[in-house]
């Protein structure tokens, strides 16, 4: 085989795989809960800027107001803004991401997550997996009050698609052939 051919393949593969731009969640149709409660609606469809404004469980709530949250996902990042207060949640209240599938570009999977609060007296700390996340606050009923945030930074890896790995496969696979048909030079 020419080995030119060869080159031009293993370029165009190269091409492929770093020409990709990141995949984002935004347009990402996810699932989101509250202490598996589902909010209304279960189901959402990402976009720039707040996706659940005013976001409520009427099945929870103790002592102070129903708990109400400003619910904004970005491509790497989600942050809940208390916006009623004081609120009061039980040890081990947590929201629940799931079903995250990045779009518009290389797939991609959580592969960690940091949690904070703009609030040190309120403990907050997060799990994934690689389609989903769950942030988990309040040791004790802690009382949450108007501002108080909570931010998730979320650190990806995106997979390249099966046909841009195959290309370039295919391409190293040419090349050890045409290597093997070379004569050696004695």
């Amino acid at each position: 085989m020419n080995h030119k051919i060869v080159i031009t393949l293993g370029l165009c593969a190269a091409l492929l795989i770093t020409h990709q731009t990141d995949a984002s969640l935004i347009g990402d149709s996810i699932d989101v809960k509250f202490n598996n409660f589902p909010f209304v609606p279960t189901v959402l469809v990402v976009t720039p800027g707040v996706e659940l404004p005013g976001a409520s469980t009427a099945t929870f709530g103790s002592g102070g107001a129903t708990p109400r949250w400003d619910i904004n996902i970005e491509s790497n990042f989600m942050t809940i803004d208390i916006i009623n207060g004081p609120a009061t949640y039980g040890a081990g209240s947590r929201f629940t991401f799931s079903d995250l599938d990045w779009v518009g570009g290389l797939p991609g999977i959580v592969t960690g997550v940091t949690a904070s609060s703009n609030q040190s007296i309120i403990p907050v700390s997060a799990n994934f997996t690689p389609d989903s996340v769950t942030v988990f606050f309040g040791s004790n009923t802690d009382n949450w009050q108007l501002g108080d945030q909570i931010r998730v930074d979320l650190q990806t890896a995106h997979v390249p698609e099966p046909t841009s790995l195959a290309l370039m496969g295919l391409s190293s696979a040419l090349a050890l052939i045409r290597r093997k048909e070379a004569p050696l030079l004695s």
